[in-house]
């Protein structure tokens, strides 16, 4: 008895290894190494991913999301401090300048154009 072998296309192929290779114009590229890896004989397939190539790449590209990450974490603490630092200097500014709270408001489309973060300024109601 003979076995019949499954029949194997190079987009199945890449469903085995999801998120490490994608295929273009029937070509199977390694996501990482940016290389195209032969999708007929999965020895092959193995053996790219066990390369120290391909595990150096995948290493790069895993601490690169990770920095990156941090990274907007920290600038979305900056942006809300910056926020938080212009709208109490605009209470101040207004309260030294003897300036009533409402009449932000009135500013607000001159503020949100000119002024960096200017659009982060809330209603004179919110501001009190």
């Amino acid at each position: 008895m003979s076995r019949k072998r499954k029949a194997m296309s190079v987009d199945t192929r890449c469903k085995e290894y999801r998120n490490i290779f994608h295929v273009d114009d029937n070509i199977l590229f390694c996501n990482y190494c940016n290389v195209s890896v032969d999708w007929k004989h999965k020895s092959v397939i193995d053996s790219h991913c066990g390369s120290q190539k391909h595990i150096s790449n995948v290493k790069k590209q895993d601490d690169t999301q990770n920095k990156t990450q941090q990274l907007t974490l920290s600038s979305a603490q900056a942006a809300a401090d910056s926020k938080k630092r212009l709208i109490e200097d605009l209470i101040e500014a207004f309260a030294i300048a003897d300036i009533p709270l409402e009449k932000v408001n009135s500013l607000l489309p001159f503020l949100k154009k000119y002024v960096k973060n200017g659009g982060s300024i809330p209603q004179a109601s919110t501001l009190r």
